[in-house]
C-alpha cells in the first residue's frame, strides 16, 4: 500500500507515496518497493484518470484539462506497458490477472485516444470510415499494447453491422429532433458505406429524412419522380443519398408507390387496349370497324374531321413500326401498346364540357 514517489503516476489512486529516498536494495525489497504493481492497482489508476478528465470537462476547466492531457501523454505508456505485460505473460497467475484487468476495464472508458478515454468496444485497430464520436481508431501510440487492447475488446476492424448500430444510437439520442449538420453528414456517409460493403442487414437502418430526422428506411421514399404530385406528402429520404443506395437499404420508390396507388384506375382507363390473348380476334375486329367506312382513306378523313370539329389547326399522322421496352411502364396493361401503331395528333385541347 506504499510506493516510492517515482511511481505516483501508476499508483496514487490507491497507494500511499513515500517522498523520500531509500538507497539500500535489501531495504527496498523488504518494503515491497521492487515488487510488481498489482493489476488491480494499475486499473484503478487508469479509471481514476478517466474520471478526472470527465470531471474537468464537465466543469469546463480548460486550462487544467490541457495540463492533465499533456501529463497523461507522458506517463500513460508506462502504465499501459505494465498492463500489457500481464496479458502476454503466459502462466496460471497471469490468467487471474487478465480476469482482473478485463473485469475492471472491459466495459469502462479505458482506451486513451490522445485527448480522452473511450470504452474498448468503440475502438478498432483499423477502420474503413471515420465515425467519430461513436467509433474510433486506436492511435499509433497505443498499438504497441495490441495484446492488452485485444483482450479488452478492441477489434481489428469494424463490420457493416457496427456502423448500422451507430445509426440506431444516433436515433435514440435525437429521436424526432433534426440532426446537427455534422451528424447528418456522418449518417449519409454510413449509408454509402453500408451500400458499398454490406450485402444484407438483419434489420433496415435508420436514415436521415429531408428534414434531417433519422427515420426507419422502410418508412421513407426516395423521390424518383419529382414531376409527379404527392398528395399524401410522404416522408422522403435525404436527397444526398442516391436512389441506388436508398433502394438497397430498404427505402421505397416514390414513383412506384404513386403509380401503384393509381394502378387500378390506369388499368380501367386503358381497358380499350387489346389484350395479348385477343390476337386471334384482333384482325376480325379491325376488319369489322373498317368495313363501316368506304374504301380508301376514309378512316384518316374521319380523324381530320374530328380535329376540325374540335377547332384544331393542325393534324399529324405518324406510322410507328418500332417495338419499345416495357420494363418500366406506369401500368402493366400498357405493355400491349408498346408495339407498332398509327399515331394521330391534333393541337386542339379538351374543354370543361369535353
Amino acid at each position: 500500500r506504499v510506493r516510492m514517489i517515482d511511481d505516483q503516476w501508476l499508483v496514487s489512486a490507491s497507494c500511499f507515496l513515500l517522498n523520500a529516498e531509500v538507497h539500500g536494495r535489501r531495504l527496498r525489497e523488504c518494503l515491497g518497493f521492487t515488487d510488481k504493481i498489482p493489476p488491480k492497482v494499475l486499473t484503478t489508476q487508469l479509471l481514476g484518470y478517466s474520471s478526472q478528465l470527465r470531471q474537468l470537462k464537465e466543469k469546463s476547466m480548460e486550462k487544467e484539462l490541457t495540463l492533465t492531457r499533456e501529463k497523461l501523454v507522458l506517463h500513460l505508456p508506462r502504465l499501459y506497458g505494465l498492463l500489457n505485460g500481464y496479458v502476454v505473460h503466459n502462466s496460471e497467475r497471469s490468467r487471474e490477472d487478465i480476469e482482473i484487468i478485463t473485469t475492471n476495464l472491459g466495459s469502462r472508458p479505458s482506451v486513451w485516444l490522445g485527448e480522452d478515454f473511450v470504452v474498448p468496444s468503440s475502438v478498432a485497430l483499423s477502420v474503413g470510415l471515420d465515425a467519430r464520436p461513436y467509433l474510433h481508431t486506436a492511435p499509433a501510440s497505443m498499438r504497441a499494447f495490441r495484446a492488452l487492447l485485444r483482450t479488452l475488446g478492441v477489434r481489428e476492424c469494424f463490420r457493416p453491422f457496427d456502423y448500422a448500430e451507430v445509426l440506431d444510437i444516433m436515433h435514440q439520442e435525437f429521436l424526432t429532433s433534426s440532426l446537427p449538420e455534422s451528424h447528418t453528414t456522418l449518417a449519409v456517409s454510413i449509408a454509402q458505406y453500408l451500400y458499398d460493403h454490406s450485402t444484407s442487414l438483419s434489420n433496415p437502418p435508420y436514415l436521415p429524412s429531408q428534414s434531417n430526422v433519422l427515420t426507419l428506411a422502410t418508412k421513407m421514399y426516395y423521390n424518383d419522380a419529382p414531376w409527379l404530385h404527392d398528395g399524401k406528402k410522404r416522408v422522403c429520404v435525404k436527397e444526398t443519398i442516391s436512389h441506388a443506395v436508398a433502394d438497397r437499404l430498404g427505402v421505397r420508390s416514390l414513383r412506384k408507390d404513386l403509380l401503384r396507388s393509381s394502378a387500378s384506375g390506369l388499368n380501367e382507363s386503358l381497358a380499350w387496349i387489346p389484350k395479348a390473348s385477343d390476337n386471334a380476334n384482333r384482325s376480325q375486329r379491325l376488319k369489322n370497324i373498317l368495313s363501316l367506312y368506304a374504301e380508301g382513306p376514309g378512316t384518316l378523313f374521319e380523324f381530320v374531321q374530328n380535329a376540325d370539329d374540335a377547332g384544331a389547326t393542325r393534324v399529324t399522322f405518324v406510322l410507328d413500326v418500332e417495338n419499345y421496352p416495357d420494363a418500366a411502364l406506369i401500368a402493366p396493361s400498357m405493355r400491349r401498346a408498346q408495339g407498332p401503331a398509327l399515331c394521330v395528333y391534333n393541337d386542339a385541347t379538351f374543354t370543361e364540357r369535353d
